[in-house]
């Protein structure tokens, strides 16, 4: 065998088991690609030799792609959950989706955001669940425009967007895509919208999201949940809406509570969900609580309570979000 061949040979097969090691490819590929350099080697191919070289390199890169999306790590965090404002995020090694956007300033909105990503202008969408002011408005508009953030929202909204928070103002470089009731991807998530009845006058949407094995529900705004009952079963992780408690809205009254979902349905939801999932969430998140009538220790006890009345047992981990601040980074 000539020298250079086999010296060529000999530092591609050492940087072959490098990258094998770090992709854990088994052992078997190692010895074929070892078998077939070495026979064109023996035959003083060196044109053929550099040829197959290059062909072997390219499938472990490919290998080790595919490595790493299977052992992709992905996160979860709720930046803030009440009426008075909206922001969750959502992200993997390469992707980062913010949903909904109700922050009460451009500062707040800017502080959030850079202290969620560092860069935000690296986010890759926006998704807009509803129109109401708590979960979108003007001012973080304007920051989403300064960042060249691409917000999504589903085509029935596109009015109200405009209608009830451009203000007057032209947002000429305001990046905005719709969606229909169909899946659509971002980076590495494949998001499925439903709709869900809240208030009849805003078209309001849940997501199923799938991002490798995981799958991810997110329901912020909502008050009938059997319509939509099958989209939970089985997930990874949920973020459902636990707005009030009974007691609380009877001494605080507010009409509006009608259109979102008391401790006592969520309850009930969560109960049902264990039920008829094949296994266990890692967790479900109690979202959008309701500053003045609700707290989360009422909202978790009354699921906890469910639970023990059914003597199903709780297997998984049961939170509230924070309602102002921003809660816990959650890895999925």
């Amino acid at each position: 065998m000539p020298f250079s061949a086999r010296l060529q040979a000999q530092l591609f097969l050492r940087q072959c088991r490098h990258n094998l090691s770090e992709v854990l490819i088994p052992a078997s590929l190692h010895t074929i690609l070892k078998y077939k350099i070495f026979t064109l080697a023996y035959q003083r191919d060196l044109k053929n030799i550099l040829g197959k070289m290059k062909k072997y390199d390219t499938i472990l890169k490919r290998e080790k792609r595919l490595f790493r999306k299977r052992n992709m790590s992905i996160y979860f965090q709720s930046i803030c959950s009440s009426s008075s404002g909206n922001c969750l995020a959502l992200w993997s090694d390469t992707t980062k989706l913010v949903i909904d956007c109700g922050l009460s300033s451009m500062k707040r909105t800017r502080h959030a955001l850079t202290t969620l990503f560092n860069d935000p202008a690296q986010i890759d969408s926006v998704l807009l669940t509803h129109m109401h002011g708590d979960h979108i408005s003007y001012y973080p508009l304007r920051v989403l425009e300064d960042y060249g953030l691409t917000i999504r929202l589903h085509d029935d909204s596109m009015g109200q967007l405009k209608e009830k928070h451009f203000n007057s103002y032209g947002f000429k470089n305001l990046n905005i895509l719709t969606y229909k009731n169909k899946k659509f991807t971002v980076g590495d998530f494949c998001i499925k919208p439903f709709e869900v009845m809240h208030n009849p006058s805003y078209p309001t949407y849940g997501y199923q999201i799938h991002c490798q094995d995981k799958k991810i529900i997110i329901v912020t705004d909502f008050l009938d949940w059997e319509s939509v009952f099958d989209h939970f079963i089985d997930a990874d992780f949920i973020f459902v809406e636990s707005n009030h408690d009974l007691e609380l809205l009877r001494k605080y009254f507010n009409p509006n509570s009608r259109f979102h979902m008391p401790n006592p349905d969520t309850a009930e939801l969560i109960l049902n969900i264990r039920k008829e999932s094949k296994k266990a969430p890692q967790m479900i998140m109690l979202g959008h609580l309701s500053s003045q009538r609700n707290e989360p220790k009422i909202a978790i006890k009354e699921t906890q309570d469910s639970f023990r009345d059914a003597g199903v047992k709780m297997d998984f981990e049961l939170k509230a979000a924070p309602l102002r601040d921003a809660g816990e980074v959650v890895f999925l």
